[in-house]
């Protein structure tokens, strides 16, 4: 018996009927969407017609959800190195490459990575991607404040930081 679960994720490429009853034919054993991409009424389509394969197959397939809480959960994982390192600069008071640290690793994420998605395929943006966006704009903006004033970020401002993204969190529960 195969303890391996395989994971398909359903987008532009596998967007047919006849795609998905290969996929199950082939091993399928759950169907992730991903909701950072497409709009409401795309997904909706493509859950339809998992359901539909399903039923005519007599397959079991759970459809996985991929929403804002799994990629926060996926950001937090892969932003620990820098979280360490920063978290060891900061303790060996080499505070600038700390606050490098964490700048360069954003404006890389930002603009290389997502440049180099975009040359690969064109990125649709969704308004939960604006939202996302406007909140970013924000809180940079408030961490310039908080860095040009000083010219130090200080420790309540750091707790305030963390609460911002607390909030950010509880905010992507609700929407």
């Amino acid at each position: 018996m195969r303890k391996t679960k395989v994971i398909c994720t359903i987008g532009p490429a596998s967007d047919s009927e006849e795609v998905l009853t290969r996929m199950c034919l082939a091993g399928m054993n759950v169907a992730r969407l991903n909701f950072s991409h497409g709009t409401h009424e795309e997904h909706l389509k493509r859950i339809n017609m998992i359901k539909n394969v399903r039923d005519r197959l007599n397959y079991p397939l759970p459809i996985m959800l991929d929403t804002k809480i799994g990629l926060t959960i996926v950001a937090i994982g892969t932003s620990l190195p820098e979280l360490v390192t920063s978290t060891v600069a900061a303790k060996r008071g080499e505070t600038g490459m700390a606050i490098g640290n964490a700048i360069g690793s954003n404006i890389f994420n930002l603009l290389f990575i997502l440049g180099i998605s975009a040359l690969i395929h064109p990125a649709a943006v969704n308004m939960a991607s604006v939202y996302d966006l406007l909140i970013l704009v924000f809180v940079s903006g408030i961490s310039y404040l908080f860095a040009f004033t000083s010219r130090k970020i200080a420790r309540f401002e750091g707790i305030l930081m963390i609460m911002l993204y607390a909030a950010d969190v509880a905010f992507a529960i609700v929407r």
